[in-house]
């Protein structure tokens, strides 16, 4: 369920408040919670599967940047 959490939050804000004050913070903290997140996941996996989850979450952790961004500069 947590991990959820961040592209909903996503979606909810940008659909929400577009082009609020408070939006860039949001995706900032969004993206926080992604990178923890990541860390968990990374230091509880295998030593096979931890190259995938750093990549995995780096694409993630980019295109919630990438979307804040856009939205907030829209």
């Amino acid at each position: 369920m947590r991990y959820i959490l961040p592209p909903c939050a996503i979606i909810l804000m940008a659909s929400l408040f577009p082009n609020s004050s408070f939006a860039l913070p949001v995706y900032l903290g969004i993206i926080l919670y992604s990178i923890l997140v990541t860390v968990g996941l990374h230091r509880k996996a295998a030593p096979q599967v931890k190259r995938q989850v750093l990549i995995a979450a780096s694409g993630a952790v980019l295109t919630a940047l990438g979307v804040g961004l856009f939205f907030y500069l829209r």
